[in-house]
């Protein structure tokens, strides 16, 4: 039998946003070369387009060719499903502390252990099953003030001292 290998994937919603260019993007880096550029600092990327629209098939081809081939992107729902965790002190905004990051690594690695934190919101009140280990996906949208690659990296950081 073969031992599933657990993926925790950190990343980022979205990727075109005017105030990361100078910040996280370089100065000279086209706008057309973004997602190049972003899928070579993160695991994965939710595409936030489709939180909001229908997306054309050549998109999803344009972007899948702009990627690694082992890059996985996340189709973010509709914004009717979604939303819970979108910066610290205000919406879409703020950089998370290292306690916060510390709580999330611990989160994320129980998770993936196949576990559930006692903290955990569930859209229902039955605890989810245990597992031998669950795939983890984790994705910041605190853009407004340009933190949400730095805070992805970060994580990314801390869970790999783990």
């Amino acid at each position: 039998m073969r031992k599933k290998t657990v993926h925790v994937r950190i990343g980022i919603s979205g990727w075109r946003y005017e105030g990361w260019r100078g910040v996280f993007y370089p100065e000279d880096l086209k706008q057309a070369r973004e997602l190049d550029f972003a899928s070579r600092e993160v695991d994965t990327i939710e595409i936030n387009g489709s939180h909001y629209s229908l997306q054309s098939l050549s998109s999803y081809q344009s972007w899948y060719e702009a990627t690694p081939a082992d890059f996985v992107f996340s189709v973010k729902g509709p914004r009717y499903l979604t939303h819970m965790l979108h910066g610290t002190e205000t919406l879409y905004g703020g950089q998370y502390a290292d306690p916060a990051l510390e709580c999330w690594a611990s989160r994320i690695e129980q998770w993936a252990g196949g576990k559930e934190p006692d903290d955990a919101q569930r859209f229902s009140p039955t605890p989810a099953p245990l597992r031998k280990s669950r795939d983890v996906f984790c994705y910041f949208d605190n853009d407004k003030k340009v933190q949400a690659p730095f805070d992805a990296k970060r994580l990314m950081s801390l869970l790999a001292k783990a």
